[in-house]
């Protein structure tokens, strides 16, 4: 069930009714309910592999809290080993049955075969860390073994979240579903206007910029030059509002029930290096890599001095490129990533004494478009079908420009690209126009502010919110309806 979807308004209508109809003593048992529903609504077929990872997980806490030393190692173990293998399983399987039908049938179509490819269930990548997350703050002591299963379940099922995230970690999320959330006006108004934001974002701007992109990509020996050019910042922008969109519509869909979700997203676009960058996107997910794995293998590594930390953050990096998906496109991105980040930290002094005549606007200024490009071309990695198509992209970028006699935007996006109908570039200038408002616009960092501090900035962006609401029955792309990060 997709957050932009007819199916999903109703859903979501009945159970916010339903939520706040019955008495506080069964309000989780609703949310879970709804919860099971929309998983069910999606991939049906593994929903006896969810409950086996939740049932064992709250088995494997309470273990832990019961035990010490070896015995709590164990279960913690057991939680980790089984969370990680199905997350490995499902996302090396697909690749692998590729490979053994061009082993041993030669190539011909995987599904005619005894070995063949299955769907990924539903947000396996992000509940699967929050699973994870609870079982290792459990064995340090930081979070006492839930002792209600449903509440449990809830914790880790919890609809708007499950596909997406953001990743909770148990201390937020697991105290919200035990407290009473009555109605609350103001609650539901900022829930329902930052859910209107996040899909104006996903069908008005990433799902129109989608037009261009998959077009370039599909195909990119097609194209050379302004073009490519064109898909590659696009993709940029379609990525960020593609999966801050849905980002928004969890967190808005959530603070409609009166439970504050984590923010994921921080103006990632006007970071000043790749470092801070991932300070501000995905938040959830870089503060999990750094808490459960870059800080214990530093820590390991911490006899090394820099070269430790540089080691770990390439392991970090690599990690997090493989669980986007098993590919080497993916690696690549990983190790690029890690690399720049090594190599900004180990020249940090040296960059404070070579630029410290250099005015801090101007510093600002380059920093934000370093980072920029950078992400623009790593993520064509993140886009491209293979290595190969990347290197394609790559090395003809620079091809190609002695025939920009017409403007950049009009021919790539009314010729090159193949829109036929002037409507269309008129959509896509304005959502050009409110791309830069977008880069600039503080968006979700709701969970962390009080009601009242929210309700003056409300009021100013309401005809912000009422235009995103026109645009998106009027300019809206519906023929491009799941998100990216569901395929991750």
């Amino acid at each position: 069930m997709l957050f932009n979807s007819l199916a999903f308004l109703v859903f979501f209508i009945c159970v916010v009714a339903l939520n706040y109809l019955v008495p506080h003593r069964y309000r989780w048992l609703i949310l879970l309910l709804a919860s099971v529903v929309f998983y069910l609504w999606s991939v049906p077929m593994y929903a006896g592999i969810l409950a086996l990872n939740i049932l064992l997980d709250y088995i494997c806490g309470m273990c832990m809290e019961a035990h010490t030393g070896r015995y709590r190692k164990f279960w913690l173990a057991l939680s980790l080993g089984f969370n990680g293998g199905t997350l490995v399983f499902f996302k090396c399987y697909n690749l692998s049955v590729v490979h053994l039908n061009q082993l041993f049938f030669h190539g011909c179509d995987t599904h005619s075969y005894f070995f063949t490819q299955v769907l990924l269930p539903l947000g396996l990548s992000f509940h699967t860390l929050q699973a994870m997350s609870y079982a290792i703050e459990v064995y340090r002591g930081n979070q006492k073994a839930e002792r209600h299963l449903g509440i449990y379940a809830l914790y880790v099922m919890f609809f708007p979240k499950l596909a997406m995230g953001p990743i909770e970690r148990p201390m937020n999320l697991l105290p919200q579903l035990r407290q009473r959330h009555d109605f609350c006006f103001d609650d539901v108004l900022l829930g329902l206007k930052l859910m209107a934001w996040g899909l104006f974002k996903k069908v008005v701007i990433a799902d129109r910029l989608a037009l261009t992109v998959n077009r370039v990509y599909e195909s990119p020996q097609n194209y050379n030059g302004t073009v490519l050019w064109v898909a590659v910042v696009f993709y940029a922008f379609q990525i960020y509002c593609d999966f801050s969109g849905y980002t928004d519509i969890a967190i808005g869909a959530a603070r409609v029930l009166g439970i504050r979700l984590s923010p994921n997203f921080d103006q990632p676009f006007k970071s000043r290096s790749v470092s801070e960058f991932w300070r501000r996107w995905h938040i959830s997910f870089s503060s999990w890599l750094r808490d459960y794995l870059f800080v214990p293998l530093s820590l390991r590594l911490r006899n090394q001095g820099r070269v430790g930390i540089a080691m770990a953050v390439i392991i970090t990096f690599c990690v997090s490129g493989l669980w986007h998906g098993p590919l080497g496109t993916f690696l690549v991105w990983g190790l690029l990533h890690g690399l720049v980040i090594v190599a900004e930290f180990l020249t940090q002094d040296h960059r404070a004494v070579w630029f410290r005549n250099v005015p801090a606007r101007m510093m600002d200024s380059l920093g934000r478009l370093y980072t920029f490009v950078f992400l623009c071309l790593t993520w064509v990695l993140f886009r491209a079908t293979d290595l190969g198509s990347a290197w394609y992209i790559f090395s003809h970028l620079f091809h190609g420009w002695g025939r920009l006699v017409a403007p950049l935007y009009l021919r790539a996006m009314m010729h090159n690209v193949g829109y036929e109908n002037w409507i269309y570039g008129v959509y896509n200038l304005v959502v050009g126009f409110l791309l830069i408002t977008l880069v600039l616009y503080k968006q979700s960092r709701l969970p962390g502010k009080s009601v009242s501090g929210y309700e003056e900035v409300s009021r100013e962006h309401w005809f912000k919110f009422y235009l995103a609401l026109v645009l998106i029955m009027i300019a809206g792309v519906y023929e491009v309806p799941e998100f990216i990060y569901l395929n991750f």
